[in-house]
């Protein structure tokens, strides 16, 4: 594999990220729901959620050990922040991640380029730049969210969560921007690539929750996707955390490992 080809298409796709009429809209309705969240933030959202009141609610809606660690040992605000943030990732990473070798199968762009590179180079250089994209996005706003809290709350080691923030958002993503490989080298197209994930990632979400009421088993269809790891990554601590960042990887190489798998043998 020729380290100079995969950086000229990483950088490629990068750029196509930034400027591309899908890009540019997807950084303006990801930015401009972000800015009206932090500004909510920013006006006190979090700060009842630290009260006992508050805890005992989180503590019903989610886990009373969870609420204690994101409630109490932590920032409130950037607590908040983190808790929105995970809830928002996968939507809008399946979006931003969603082209990559897409469109130029559809458009057999690639046969022009295939003898001067070959396919792993692409395959990984695509990868490898919208993963750049999104951890650029993503950096840019849990910088926000830190410096919202930092005016928010009087909490020490804020700086130090929001590295750990940094850290598990872009583990978590990884797996996100895999799955788009996968699509993307499957179906060709990239609006019918980001359509596909997110309907089945919505339609996951809402069988395993349903059907778990009936059948417990059905709570394991949800592990199809990395989100039922969001309570150990939330938490921080612990042999469940080290196994939920494990568990992110280990879904990333699958994810990557099968889309190279079909672009690797499919007609382009």
């Amino acid at each position: 594999m020729n380290r100079q080809h995969v950086q000229v298409l990483a950088r490629y796709e990068l750029m196509q990220s930034l400027l591309s009429t899908r890009g540019v809209l997807f950084l303006i309705i990801y930015g401009t729901l972000w800015f009206w969240l932090l500004w909510k933030l920013s006006s006190g959202w979090a700060a009842n959620l630290a009260s006992e009141q508050g805890i005992a609610f989180m503590s019903w809606l989610f886990d009373p050990v969870l609420a204690r660690v994101l409630f109490t040992e932590q920032a409130p605000t950037l607590s908040l922040f983190f808790l929105l943030f995970m809830a928002l990732i996968p939507v809008f990473t399946l979006w931003g991640a969603g082209d990559q070798t897409a469109t130029d199968i559809g458009t057999r762009h690639l046969r022009y380029l295939i003898p001067r590179c070959g396919r792993h180079e692409i395959y990984v250089g695509r990868f490898i730049g919208a993963l750049v994209f999104m951890t650029l996005v993503h950096g840019v706003i849990v910088g926000a969210g830190v410096a919202v809290a930092l005016y928010t709350d009087a909490h020490t080691g804020t700086v130090a969560y929001g590295g750990r923030i940094l850290l598990v958002t872009f583990l978590y993503t990884l797996p996100y921007i895999a799955l788009m490989s996968l699509y993307g080298a499957i179906l060709g197209s990239a609006a019918a690539a980001i359509l596909t994930a997110i309907a089945t990632y919505v339609v996951v979400a809402i069988a395993g929750s349903l059907m778990a009421m009936h059948w417990q088993a059905a709570v394991y269809i949800g592990y199809l996707f990395p989100a039922p790891l969001k309570g150990a990554l939330l938490t921080g601590h612990g042999a469940a955390f080290a196994v939920a960042l494990a568990a992110l990887l280990a879904y990333a190489a699958a994810y990557f490992a099968l889309g190279w798998y079909i672009f690797q043998r499919r007609d382009i």
